[in-house]
């Protein structure tokens, strides 16, 4: 029959380890690109958006005036 001399249970413990270790790698790469993304200023994000063709320069300036008055004001 078979030789249960460990190496067969050694294998699969091995093989389910390159499995958890593969999904958590990709959890953790997901999760960081997404509190990268997640991080944009809204300076930049506005520049984003006026280089995109999004909003017109007027908008843009509109609001970057606005977002210096409140952090004017926060100060």
């Amino acid at each position: 029959m078979h030789n249960l001399d460990g190496s067969i249970i050694g294998m699969h413990l091995l093989w389910w380890l390159f499995w958890v270790a593969n999904i958590v790698t990709i959890l953790y790469i997901t999760y960081i690109m997404s509190v990268t993304i997640s991080e944009d200023s809204p300076r930049k994000i506005l520049k984003r958006r006026l280089a995109n063709d999004e909003i017109s320069l007027e908008d843009f300036e509109n609001t970057q005036t606005i977002l210096k008055t409140k952090k004017q004001s926060k100060s």
